[in-house]
């Protein structure tokens, strides 16, 4: 998928010499678990090596998918769930990066439109979040390539924002020209 994205915009995968791709599909990939004997959640070798990796490479964005691959507590439980995102602020702060952990929402975040799951933990632990929503019309999706990006929670910028996207040779692109900082710093000029 990467090298198609890569392509898809004029590049090679070879040319990004900063993009560091880690697939873990097959693997343990769990980050933290409960501990049986104390109940309270604990970082997993994983969760070490990926922390090591961050403080190695340096990045500026991390990226973890998904949360149900990479989490071996109980999502509908806030003490978890805070302990969790605690573990990625560290990667955050420690790291000087901004840490993007992708989730799938339940049944009823779907039919809500929140993109939520599990604990009021997950929304109220972190600083922003966003859902990338299919656009559907009385439960028909009249076209199966756009979505939209909703800004859910913005703890540092304006709530309800969104962006429609196009899926287009493997990647999502902006529709209608451009968007949030492109947009603002061409008016700036």
């Amino acid at each position: 998928a990467a090298a198609a994205v890569a392509e898809a915009e004029g590049h090679d995968l070879a040319d990004l010499d900063n993009l560091h791709l880690a697939s873990l599909a097959g693997e343990n990939a769990i980050l933290a678990r409960t501990d049986r004997a104390t109940g309270a959640l604990r970082a997993t070798d994983r969760y070490r090596e990926v922390f090591a990796a961050v403080k190695r490479l340096r990045p500026s964005l991390v990226v973890l998918d998904t949360l149900a691959d990479l989490f071996g507590g109980n999502e509908n439980a806030r003490p978890d769930a805070v302990a969790f995102v605690a573990l990625l602020r560290r990667i955050a702060i420690d790291g000087d990066c901004a840490v993007l952990l992708l989730s799938h929402p339940s049944l009823s975040g779907l039919n809500s439109g929140s993109g939520m799951s599990g604990s009021t933990g997950w929304n109220n632990s972190v600083r922003s979040r966003l859902y990338f929503e299919r656009i559907t019309s009385d439960g028909f999706e009249p076209d199966t390539n756009a979505r939209v990006l909703k800004t859910q929670k913005a703890n540092y910028g304006p709530r309800g924002e969104e962006i429609s996207l196009r899926y287009d040779a493997g990647r999502f692109v902006v529709e209608g020209g451009e968007a949030g900082l492109d947009r603002m710093a061409a008016g700036a000029k």
